[in-house]
């Protein structure tokens, strides 16, 4: 099954230093929304909550999601919101 939403994140870079593969922010650091993808066959969902991100003096609600590998993303929706579209998406 295939999971869908929107995130925030910042833009990379991907460069080779002393033949290591480093990461360092695209310019100015601001938070972007890009299209992130599960294969839940892959990777699930272990749980979810709701976060504040702070962008310079305005404070922006998203909701920070736990994955099975150990990483987690923001969506770019409230907790509610995510709530109802994990409910939705799985059945629940």
């Amino acid at each position: 099954m295939i999971f869908t939403f929107k995130i925030f994140d910042i833009h990379e870079v991907q460069y080779f230093e002393d033949a290591e593969l480093k990461v360092r922010p695209l310019g100015e650091i601001e938070w972007k929304r890009f299209d992130f993808l599960i294969n839940t066959k892959e990777v699930q969902i272990m749980g979810f909550r709701s976060y504040v991100l702070f962008e310079g003096d305005n404070p922006t609600n998203c909701t920070k999601v736990f994955l099975s590998d150990g990483t987690f993303v923001y969506a770019c929706l409230n907790f509610d919101t995510f709530k109802k579209k994990y409910e939705d998406e799985y059945g629940i």
